[in-house]
């Protein structure tokens, strides 16, 4: 049988505990989140002590591991991450945790206070950084699509829905198969860039369903079936999410199930 821990944050978790003083499963091992400062989830300072002795008192507990979350851990000046820290340990100084965790992958490269217990990295996984310091990180995701279809537009035609863009010369278009559908964002209108035999190329126009558009003038020609990196290696997934006024979690999640997965 599969043994998963359980992460209590909410009193109403408890009184369900309590209802259950034997267990079937093997022993349990909880984590106890304390809101020390995001004020999401979690159990106020004043109350962590008592739901801490409620989970020990259970039959069925093995261990118990504080923990928390950080608001603001990529901002390196943000004092709301120290304070944070400051609140942790000053609420469970005297108490019986058997470990600790709170660095996500902004505090384990800028908040070296954190790097305590159970690390939580997340963005940092993709070869992503959260924080503005150079680190030398490479990207684990490519998302691409292919060229479905070339063509000219005279000076003064548009493209896409809505005619959000509109050609300032005569212009070599391409079509490339991939869209909001598969998880690019909308919102990057006629400020997004791709890579195309190895040139950044920008999007143009309304981004669609299945279909997004890019100008290839003076470019080297594409044609039909050729791969366009949407982010990457060329393309950093961070350019495209500050393009849609996004940010690189939700671009790297969004990726929809329809999209094949290839691992190289």
């Amino acid at each position: 049988t599969m043994q998963l821990d359980i992460l209590v944050h909410e009193a109403a978790q408890l009184t369900l505990f309590a209802q259950r003083q034997s267990m079937t499963n093997p022993l349990t091992h909880f984590w106890l989140k304390l809101d020390s400062g995001m004020h999401r989830l979690g159990f106020a300072a004043a109350e962590y002590a008592a739901a801490l002795a409620a989970l020990r008192a259970l039959p069925w507990c093995a261990s118990v591991t504080g923990m928390t979350h950080f608001a603001s851990a990529d901002e390196p000046d943000n004092t709301l991450t120290a304070q944070q820290l400051a609140c942790y340990d000053a609420t469970t100084a005297n108490l019986s945790l058997d470990q600790h965790s709170f660095a996500n992958s902004a505090a384990l490269i800028a908040w070296p206070a954190a790097r305590r217990g159970w690390l939580r990295p997340g963005l940092i996984l993709y070869g992503v950084n959260p924080v503005a310091q150079a680190l030398d990180l490479l990207p684990v995701m490519q998302l691409e699509g292919k060229v479905i279809a070339v063509k000219t537009l005279a000076a003064g035609e548009s493209t896409g829905y809505n005619q959000r863009w509109q050609a300032q010369r005569d212009s070599l278009v391409a079509f490339v198969a991939a869209g909001y559908a598969d998880g690019y964002p909308i919102t990057a209108l006629n400020r997004s860039i791709v890579a195309l035999h190895g040139q950044r190329v920008p999007v143009i126009g309304r981004v669609s369903m299945d279909t997004l558009a890019i100008d290839c003038t003076g470019l080297t020609a594409p044609a039909i079936g050729d791969w366009v990196e949407l982010w990457g290696d060329t393309i950093p997934v961070a350019d495209v999410a500050a393009a849609a006024g996004s940010i690189p979690y939700q671009l790297l999640t969004s990726v929809s199930a329809r999209v094949p997965r290839v691992l190289a």
